[in-house]
């Protein structure tokens, strides 16, 4: 677009600088050719020259400009010196034109009517004479040069309607030449060799000598000569269908230029209706709120008519309503996956489009269509409210015109897509692409449950699938989208435990959720489930609750170790711990336990079993004095920091041992093993019991910190480590231990045990 100018300070043409120096024949080593320059490039426009694009079939469809641009100049000019030796008589006469001779002139919506390569046919005739004459008589001299002719070259054509670029309203910019530049640099326009004849006459007589010297010469020359340019404004009316007229401008330089022109308008314009997202529509994303009545967001989408191809014309017939449609409107259960409460979900329209807006009626609270209340606009806005954290609608827009004709909008910039997605999804798979984008996902089916950090057992997935971990949860009373690639564990925490020191050891992204936050689940093992708004995978949560457990228990994951879809309850003795262990490691205990029974409701299992570890009856010791006390059952009751090896201990096994390669066995940092036993079996030991009817010696187990990390292998290391003889349980059984790559939250990759 032109710029840098106004309309009132603009020459009529520019003159080109060959016809200012031949008009006043400087030399060009003269300082009045470096002023006549200056001069030039000082008074010219100054113009931003637009960049030149092809016409892409997107204008105004069969409209085009044709027609004829004649410039004629003329310049005459006599013009005489003195001086104490001469006089100096210099006459110049000077014709030119230029006719463009324009067809079917395309629009561009960004430069208007605009074309390169116009075919210009040129015609010039020039004659530029000059006489000298020294007053004393010493010479005469005569100079005339010819140039005449004509040909055919190209150039530029810009037509600009409705006052753009600085000119008025009733006015259009009317600019050929120059304009632009070609792919090589070059001007748009192409110059032309004129032939010529120059022809120098007189005589002069040397000073020193009477001698007189005549002389008659004639050359041929030849000119580059460069068609006429005009810059201009014309009159016209805003929707003008035929610009015909001639304007006749006079500079300071004598020149004299009248342009004459006659352009018609040919075609019949179309209306175009545009639907324009605002500005962020691509990172835009639903919300929902407390309810599926309270409007989380919006998004304004602007609708505009205009001549197809040029946003800045109006529509060529008068659009007399227009009617504004939600399609494919998404009815998700609730705001997110679990709230609220399935019971209280309903399936409303998740978007809707705002009736607070003076410019349409939406006839009911579905909020799914609407029309405009008058005739004649041309541009104005909807707002599409959202009440889902994952809501979707494609919005759809019909204009009627005068004449009964129907125009579908399409999205500004695309002319093949007649819907607006909302929110933005050209893979069409209901998440919004700025979420995917953010990720980098490689795999975008709603379905998807890709998650692979951290590792765990090497399983993808967390049981939570892609759209819902979009769409988010309710979780501590607030709203979160979860990540694709880190695995997630939901936990129902109804007396505030917390989750030990599980999420920091494993690096699952763990959430603790309210009792409201989770909803009944009929006839499942585990009836904690998440997702009861969600129509993808059923998503459980490990339901964890501070219980008081018999026999010394002080954990237990009920239906474990298993994937959360089959654990019942993990349940958590804290009374016990604080009655059975010291104070400085009550807490450290409490948050050990609390991971290990996560680790079971994550598909962990112990170091070792029960067999080898095993309960015994009376022991009897040696005393460091020498002498023996006996150890018995009915006078030693169970202690209540001692955990149960499991079910069938019989009344008189009062007392756990840990075997080599048990519970108690593997790496001694691990919160999956157990760190507290009675005693344990070592040959050099000062105590001894029954067995399977043989005598087994050991040692009094002592106290163990508790475990507060995960294993990386199964190696027995601490007290248990083998190089040293008294080292409590050994190595791990086989297959165990390497903990960090036991848990899986996918339930799918792990059969459900039998009942």
């Amino acid at each position: 677009m032109l710029s840098n100018f106004s309309a009132s300070g603009v020459s009529p043409f520019m003159l080109p600088l060959r016809k200012v120096i031949m008009a006043h024949r400087l030399s060009p080593f003269s300082i009045e050719f470096f002023l006549a320059v200056f001069l030039v490039a000082l008074t010219a426009p100054q113009l931003d020259a637009p960049t030149v694009q092809a016409n892409d079939g997107t204008g105004l469809d069969k409209v085009t400009w044709s027609g004829t641009i004649r410039i004629d100049s003329q310049h005459h000019n006599n013009q005489s010196s003195s001086s104490s030796s001469s006089t100096d008589t210099s006459t110049v006469k000077t014709t030119a034109v230029s006719e463009y001779q324009v067809e079917g002139l395309p629009h561009d919506a960004s430069l208007g009517w605009f074309s390169r390569d116009v075919r210009v046919q040129v015609r010039s005739h020039e004659v530029l004479t000059s006489e000298s004459v020294d007053k004393e008589g010493y010479f005469d001299r005569n100079s005339q040069t010819i140039y005449d002719g004509s040909g055919t070259t190209t150039a530029d054509v810009h037509l600009i309607l409705r006052g753009e670029g600085g000119t008025g309203k009733d006015t259009c910019w009317l600019e050929t030449g120059p304009i632009g530049q070609g792919d090589n640099g070059e001007p748009g326009t192409k110059a032309i060799d004129y032939p010529g004849a120059e022809h120098d006459w007189g005589w002069e007589r040397a000073h020193s000598v009477d001698e007189t010297r005549h002389y008659d010469v004639t050359r041929n020359v030849s000119e580059t000569i460069q068609p006429l340019d005009v810059r201009m404004e014309i009159p016209c009316a805003t929707d003008a269908r035929s610009l015909v007229g001639t304007k006749e401008t006079e500079n300071s330089n004598g020149w004299v230029e009248r342009v004459t022109y006659d352009l018609r308008q040919e075609g019949e314009a179309q209306t175009e209706v545009e639907l324009v997202p605002p500005d962020g529509y691509e990172q835009w994303m639903p919300q929902g709120d407390k309810d599926e009545k309270t409007i989380g967001n919006d998004i304004d989408v602007g609708i505009v008519a205009h001549a197809k191809g040029d946003p800045s014309l109006k529509p060529p017939k008068k659009v007399l309503k227009y009617t504004i449609t939600l399609e494919d409107t998404s009815q998700e259960k609730g705001v997110d996956c679990n709230w609220p409460d399935p019971d209280r979900a309903t399936t409303d329209y998740d978007m809707k489009i705002d009736p607070d807006n003076g410019w349409i009626k939406v006839p009911d609270d579905k909020g799914q269509s609407a029309e405009t209340k008058q005739e004649g606009l041309t541009e104005f806005r909807v707002t599409i409210n959202s009440y889902d954290w994952g809501g979707y609608a494609k919005l759809k827009v019909v204009a009627e015109l005068e004449g009964g004709q129907s125009v579908v909008a399409h999205v500004r910039g695309h002319s093949d897509q007649v819907f607006l997605a909302i929110p933005q999804d050209d893979n069409n798979n209901h998440i919004a692409d700025w979420w995917e984008h953010f990720f980098d996902l490689k795999n975008t089916d709603p379905s998807a449950d890709d998650d692979d950090f951290p590792q765990g057992d090497g399983d993808k997935g967390d049981s939570i699938a892609l759209y819902d971990e979009y769409r988010g949860f309710h979780i501590g009373g607030k709203h979160d989208r979860l990540s694709p690639e880190l695995k997630d564990l939901f936990i129902v925490d109804q007396d505030g435990l917390g989750a030990g020191v599980y999420p920091q050891t494993t690096m699952v992204q763990v959430h603790l959720l309210k009792t409201t936050e989770w909803s009944y689940k009929e006839g499942a093992r585990n009836v904690v489930l998440v997702t009861g708004n969600s129509h993808y995978i059923d998503v459980y949560a490990l339901y964890l609750k501070n219980d008081v457990l018999e026999n010394g228990v002080v954990g237990d994951t009920v239906g474990g170790p298993s994937v959360p879809r089959d654990i019942e309850r993990v349940k958590i003795s804290t009374s016990t711990i604080r009655r059975g262990y010291q104070a400085n490691v009550v807490d450290d205990e409490i948050a050990s336990t609390i991971a290990h029974e996560l680790g079971h409701g994550t598909n962990v299992k112990h170091h070792g079993d029960a067999p080898p570890d095993y309960s015994t009856g009376d022991v009897r010791c040696k005393l460091p004095d020498g002498s023996f006390r006996n150890f018995l059952c009915n006078e030693w009751p169970r202690d209540a920091k001692k955990r149960a090896v499991g079910p069938g201990v019989l009344a008189d096994e009062c007392y756990v041992v840990a075997a080599r390669g048990g519970a108690y066995s593997g790496n001694d940092q691990c919160f999956m093993r157990y760190d507290s036993a009675n005693y344990y079996e070592n040959p050099n030991g000062n105590c001894q019991w029954q067995n399977g009817g043989k005598t087994v010696h050991g040692y009094p187990y002592g106290e163990d910190p508790p475990g507060m990390t995960m294993c990386r292998s199964g190696k027995g290391t601490g007290v248990n480590d083998p190089s040293n003889p008294n080292n409590k349980a050994g190595d791990a059984s086989p297959s165990r231990g390497d903990c960090i790559h036991k848990f899986c939250m996918k339930n799918s990759a792990h059969s459900a045990p039998v009942p």
